[in-house]
């Protein structure tokens, strides 16, 4: 995350003057989408790879976002249109944490692969990739919407004559 944030943010300013920042939140949509879809289908020896890539294009985000909020919306309300956007970003890991993917879960600990602890014969817990896999897909799709909101927002950026 922290790596992401870092990168993506030397990489804005490095490249601000022919790498709109809406390229770069395409940018990191389109790597976070592979990435999901890549812990979708890994297996162990791939996690290794994927995990971090998730934390990077995550904390790519971050650095994104502030100064996105800033040359879309202008200096006037930064603070006001900033705290909505995390409004929003709270909005949707409430959803999706405790919402999709813990239902995503609980038919998969029905249907999948369970783990009785003996106890009292209730209780299955799912094991396996298949537990998370319905999940990682959701979000894999979610950041292919995301990927085409960016390039529709690139457009009207750029058609309203924002420097990027």
């Amino acid at each position: 995350n922290a790596y992401g944030c870092i990168a993506t943010g030397v990489s804005a300013d490095l490249f601000r003057d022919w790498l709109p920042s809406t390229i770069l939140l395409v940018i990191a949509c389109t790597c976070t989408a592979l990435t999901q879809a890549l812990l979708a289908v890994s297996k162990s020896g791939l996690l290794i790879v994927a995990i971090p890539l998730a934390g990077f294009w995550y904390g790519s985000f971050w650095a994104l976002i502030p100064s996105m909020t800033s040359e879309l919306f202008g200096n006037r309300h930064v603070a006001s249109n900033y705290g909505l956007i995390q409004l929003a970003v709270s909005s949707g890991s409430l959803v999706f944490s405790s919402l999709i993917a813990a239902s995503v879960y609980t038919v998969a600990a029905d249907d999948g692969p369970t783990d009785d602890d003996g106890d009292d014969g209730t209780e299955e817990n799912c094991d396996g990739f298949s537990c998370y896999r319905t999940t990682f897909l959701a979000a894999a799709a979610t950041n292919a919407v995301a990927v085409v909101c960016g390039l529709v927002l690139h457009r009207i950026n750029n058609s309203l004559g924002a420097k990027h």
